[in-house]
């Protein structure tokens, strides 16, 4: 048993862009079934195993790793390309990744009213 479970176990890593990409992945899977009418039975196999599965499988890309630590980042960005920055050009480069994520224009705005309060103000430590 434990031998089946050590081969099925994947080795992604626990992170939001793996997290984004399969979710991707499986809207685009029940959509293509969907679409395709396949029947599926309550096991996930599909009964007509002899065609071809109308769904890849999933696959992974990794398209880079930025950490912000206070006032210094570091970027992975693959194939060799690294980045390690201070102060403001950190700061930035964690902002504009950031920003690039939200999905709405409500978010975008409130995080520039944020970042606009502490530019004014300093950050809010009085709550820690």
């Amino acid at each position: 048993m434990l031998a089946h479970v050590d081969r099925s176990l994947t080795a992604l890593p626990a992170l939001a862009q793996v997290a984004d990409q399969e979710g991707v992945y499986l809207g685009r899977s029940l959509s293509t079934i969907a679409k395709t009418g396949k029947d599926i039975s309550e096991h996930g196999i599909d009964k007509g195993a002899s065609e071809k599965s109308a769904v890849e499988p999933f696959n992974y890309h990794h398209h880079g790793t930025l950490a912000y630590l206070g006032r210094a980042a570091a970027a992975d960005f693959g194939d060799g390309y690294t980045y390690r920055g201070s102060n403001l050009a950190a700061k930035y480069l964690w902002r504009s990744a950031y920003w690039s994520q939200q999905v709405s224009l409500r978010t975008r705005l409130m995080l520039v009213m944020d970042w606009t309060r502490e530019l004014l103000f300093g950050r809010d430590i009085s709550r820690f």
